[in-house]
């Protein structure tokens, strides 16, 4: 009975998508379904969102301070809004300097084509794109600007030194 019931299932969801294909022009290149997909992540090869920061890395924390690791762990203290952006940087901790945040937006053996992207925030602070050689960043104004990257398959770090 259960194996019928499957078999009607798989029957019904063909013929709805049969159903929802009829009428619409199809062109020969288009993409209706995606196979062999990676997951989201900052090296993986697919670009799947418009917002390069979808596929960033987590918050790195570190501290500025001489003989500290480029991480220090300390990523359930950052003060975080609803979307995961940080709100206060630098932020306290219980055992050691106060900390800075970064992140990988893009790893360099990943597609991204060289070019101009929009990068916009909110609030003011100190923060910084690197590597810098093949990397401009141009503020066009408060909470915008525009990053310039001069080579495809870039790697895009961003470091946030304070905010407010």
């Amino acid at each position: 009975m259960q194996k019928n019931i499957f078999s009607l299932f798989l029957v019904l969801a063909f013929l709805f998508n049969l159903v929802s294909l009829k009428g619409r022009a199809v062109s020969p290149d288009s993409k209706l379904i995606g196979m062999n997909l990676g997951g989201i992540a900052d090296w993986s090869g697919d670009n799947v969102f418009v917002d390069l920061m979808k596929k960033s890395r987590t918050w790195i924390t570190f501290a500025t301070e001489p003989g500290y690791p480029w991480e220090t762990k300390k990523n359930e203290f950052i003060p975080v809004d609803e979307n995961g952006y940080a709100t206060k940087v630098p932020f306290s901790i219980p055992d050691g300097p106060d900390q800075r945040i970064r992140t990988v937006i893009n790893h360099s053996s990943t597609y991204l084509p060289h070019g101009e992207y929009l990068f916009t925030y909110e609030g003011e602070g100190d923060f910084r794109f690197w590597p810098g050689n093949d990397l401009n960043y141009r503020e066009l104004e408060p909470g915008k600007g525009i990053i310039t990257i001069a080579k495809d398959n870039q790697s895009i770090f961003l470091e946030i030194f304070s905010s407010t």
